[in-house]
């Protein structure tokens, strides 16, 4: 009988208790926004899971661990001080104040993600929880190769909350894609790696089309060249550059011209846009978002250091801190840039805790990483925070809960592997991912 059930919870890793938070893992990462959706506000499907875990799991043991650690009493300072703010500012704008906490409240999964580390360590479930990662960027690719169809997903998908759709609703795909792109040259085993390296990138560059996602691209690929192992990556990714050309020949040549987030995906608008990365462009739809960024986080940071209360610690979450309107049904909320909105919300004080946070992270993991008994996923996060950080750079990524979701669950999990890992002097992956 123990074996049997045994068996059962082996299929999930770490234990049936932990279905819900991989169902959201996965949905958040593929399906985006349009998954953030569902359920009933205020409570969507990110609220309800946190609730779970928050009045599920035996917080007596282990949060005292987690407090005991570098990063969680960083964490704990930052969580503290931006409910301080959060209860001044309700007192102005309640309805406004809960909507601008997704920056603090999602923090709450990194320390729920650290749980979960533990967990994979005690079952010995880490590879199985590579194979849940190798699914995503698997799903995560062919998602996106649908894109040309995201009009009539969207239509036949439009059933749920306040008529948002389930499918084709993705919003800055590209900070979750680069990561998970990433992720295939750490899979052990992979089946046609190449070619799912080179549809990757493909898919990338056609239809998520974001300059940001260059950037990051650019990012890690000086990260690696600098502070990893880049022949090892250099031998998977031959195979996969030539298929690159390939497919890439084969679709100009063509003249099959798709449509992707931004626009008709041809050679000359590809080019228009690396090149505006670093020049002004004449073509609108590329310079006007870039002179718009530029006013939007001018605005915020004259407002925010516009006195030393709100320099120390900031413009409170009841702001909308960009009010403009970008369509008749879209409003400018905030200035695409996350780190920007942490300052703006909490001032220097929130920003350098958030930093701070953030660092101690990923030194940690980057750290336990290089220090034997290597595990894919510890090497593999500093490229996927590399990719979240670019992105957030230029777009609403920590403002959104489902990035929001992914990075600090992922965040945690990994870092509770890595202090409890290098706690145990040593750990064994167990099963190599496969595919």
């Amino acid at each position: 009988m123990n074996t049997v059930r045994n068996n059962r919870q082996g299929r999930i890793p770490g234990g049936l208790i932990w279905f819900p938070l991989l169902f959201c893992l996965i949905g958040y990462s593929v399906l985006n926004r349009g998954f953030a959706y569902i359920g009933y506000s205020p409570f969507f499907i990110g609220e309800f899971t946190l609730l779970f875990y928050l009045l599920s799991l035996n917080h007596g043991i282990y949060f005292p661990k987690f407090l005991g650690t570098n990063a969680g009493k960083i964490w704990f300072a930052f969580f503290t001080y931006n409910l301080v703010i959060f209860f001044i500012s309700a007192t102005h704008g309640p309805s406004e104040s809960i909507r601008n906490s997704v920056i603090w409240v999602y923090t709450l999964f990194f320390y729920i993600g650290y749980y979960y580390g533990k967990k994979l360590i005690d079952a010995e479930a880490i590879g199985r929880f590579e194979n849940i990662l190798l699914f995503i960027s698997l799903a995560m690719i062919l998602s996106n190769l649908l894109y040309p169809l995201n009009e009539y997903l969207k239509e036949a998908t439009s059933f749920l909350y306040n008529g948002e759709a389930l499918l084709g609703n993705a919003s800055t795909v590209h900070a979750l894609f680069i990561g998970f792109v990433f992720y295939l040259f750490f899979v052990k085993k992979l089946a046609f790696r190449a070619l799912w390296i080179s549809l990757g990138f493909f898919t990338m560059v056609i239809f998520v089309q974001s300059r940001a996602a260059m950037l990051g691209v650019l990012a890690v690929m000086i990260y690696v060249f600098l502070f990893d192992n880049y022949r090892y990556f250099l031998k998977r990714a031959k195979v996969a550059l030539i298929i690159l050309v390939l497919i890439g020949t084969a679709y100009f040549a063509s003249g099959i011209t798709l449509k992707g987030h931004r626009g008709e995906a041809s050679s000359s608008s590809i080019k228009d846009s690396i090149y505006s990365i670093f020049t002004e462009s004449s073509d609108a739809s590329l310079q006007g978002p870039r002179e718009d960024r530029l006013n939007w986080w001018t605005d915020v940071l004259k407002r925010t250091c516009s006195s030393a209360t709100t320099f120390m610690f900031g413009l409170g979450f009841d702001e909308i801190l960009n009010d403009r309107m970008d369509t008749p049904s879209t409003i400018i909320r905030y200035p695409h840039n996350s780190f920007l909105s942490v300052f703006g919300f909490t001032g220097i004080v929130g920003l350098s805790l958030y930093l701070s946070l953030a660092a101690i992270i990923f030194l940690k993991i980057y750290k336990s990483s290089r220090s034997g008994n290597e595990i894919p996923v510890l090497r593999w996060y500093p490229i996927f925070a590399i990719g979240y950080f670019v992105s957030a750079f230029f777009s609403t990524v920590f403002e959104a809960p489902f990035h929001s979701y992914v990075f600090w669950v992922l965040s945690g999990i990994f870092y509770g592997i890595a202090v409890h890992k290098d706690l145990a002097g040593g750990f064994r992956a167990g099963p190599v991912v496969s595919g």
